[in-house]
């Protein structure tokens, strides 16, 4: 057997265990509770006769300590970098750090260019039902828009699309890991579905709403299906919407419409549809490159992804 044919053999058999360990991961977390399900993971605690807000503090990624060693922290590339805050600076925000009343842990930071503060970012490390914990990126999706009329929202324009938000969810996480977190988890909404669709992100099988007459799915895969089906039927909604002025879209948005349907398409496989016939154009800041799969998941339902760190 020549030995370009044996590696290719070799590496067909490790995706084909990676897609295996995958799928019982996924089916693991579809029999856990919903990772920000509070009170359902309180219980799986109570009933052991643990403290849940004990077995959170006695874990390493609990200390606020550790995480405030990311004020700082620079993007080289952007010039951005990021101010923890010690203080709840905004109306309605809770204490940044310990919540009293919740096993977790909050953390808030401001992003900053120059001396000037151009946006903020949030999140929580969360207590898991088995002595582990998971990372929550949120409530705020990272954003570059103002939370006051202090701030310049035009000067804010340039940075979406510098790779900072990118390489700070990798510097938490590579963080993150040391200390015990094993997942990290994201609400994706509007402009966000497709920036945390290509960080790795999948359709997380604990959290979807099923209606009252829907059968309860049995396993994690048809889970992830339907959640697969509802993101494509949103985003072909939005295609179909572009291609009324781009006519020339018409045959591509038919393609994905034969395929979508079938809820095999992963996150990353959605939000690439179509990239190798993109288009350029042009913005107030320059030119970006675009395609079907991207305008879809940018403008398309929201969804809660996971992403396994370990």
């Amino acid at each position: 057997m020549g030995r370009g044919l044996s590696t290719e053999i070799e590496a067909g058999a490790a995706s084909s265990l990676r897609s295996q360990s995958k799928k019982s991961q996924l089916q693991q977390l579809f029999a856990e509770p919903a990772h920000n399900d509070d009170a359902a993971i309180r219980d799986t605690y109570l009933e052991q006769g643990l403290d849940p807000s004990e077995v959170f503090l006695s874990l390493p990624g609990s200390s606020a300590e550790y995480w405030k060693q990311l004020d700082g922290w620079k993007h080289e590339e952007s010039e951005l970098s990021v101010q923890i805050r010690n203080s709840p600076t905004e109306e309605g925000h809770e204490n940044p750090w310990l919540l009293e009343d919740q096993p977790r842990l909050s953390v808030y930071m401001d992003i900053v260019h120059q001396g000037q503060d151009v946006g903020d970012f949030g999140f929580h490390i969360m207590l898991k039902p088995d002595n582990k914990l998971s990372m929550q990126i949120g409530p705020a999706e990272l954003r570059f828009s103002p939370r006051s009329r202090k701030r310049n929202s035009a000067s804010t324009e340039k940075h979406m699309g510098s790779g900072f938000a990118s390489a700070l969810v990798k510097e938490i996480e590579k963080r993150a890991v040391p200390v015990g977190v094993v997942e990290s988890n994201v609400h994706a909404v509007n402009i966000g579905g497709y920036a945390w669709a290509t960080m790795g992100f999948e359709f997380d099988p604990r959290q979807y709403n099923y209606g009252d007459d829907s059968p309860h799915p049995l396993d994690a895969e048809q889970v992830v299906r339907a959640q697969s089906q509802q993101v494509a039927s949103s985003m072909l909604y939005e295609m179909e919407r572009l291609a009324e002025d781009r006519p020339d879209l018409l045959s591509q948005v038919s393609e994905f419409a034969a395929v979508a349907e079938s809820g095999q398409l992963s996150l990353r496989e959605l939000a690439d549809w179509g990239r190798e016939r993109s288009w350029m154009e042009t913005t107030e800041t320059g030119t970006r490159e675009n395609w079907l799969g991207k305008q879809g998941l940018i403008r398309g339902d929201d969804w809660n992804g996971v992403k396994f760190l370990v």
